[in-house]
């Protein structure tokens, strides 16, 4: 975990646009690595931007819930932006994380 954690520091370090896909890779990471205040920071820049209306966010956020264990959470996120049509979406019959919600 601490390799994939360095890899997504070093990324973020590397642009300026701070791209979703690793913003909210890097937060999983943390929840995983149990540093949570980092997780917190990312989520916090995740529903910001989000909120600005930058697609992708919500899938990350979503998971994020999911991965701290929030279902509610995780599928309120989901519904409210599902009509937003991101390929991102594609990835809810396959990702581990998500499993539970097909039980």
């Amino acid at each position: 975990m601490e390799e994939a954690i360095e890899l997504g520091e070093s990324n973020l370090q590397k642009t300026r646009d701070r791209p979703y896909f690793v913003v909210g890779r890097l937060a999983l990471a943390y929840i995983k690595n149990k540093q949570y205040s980092k997780a917190n920071e990312l989520l916090a820049e995740m529903q910001n931007r989000s909120a600005k209306g930058e697609k992708g966010f919500p899938y990350f956020i979503s998971l994020y819930h999911q991965t701290m264990g929030d279902t509610a959470q995780a599928l309120a996120v989901l519904e409210k932006h599902i009509s937003d049509f991101s390929t991102d979406y594609l990835w809810l019959r396959v990702q581990p994380e998500f499993k539970s919600l097909h039980d």
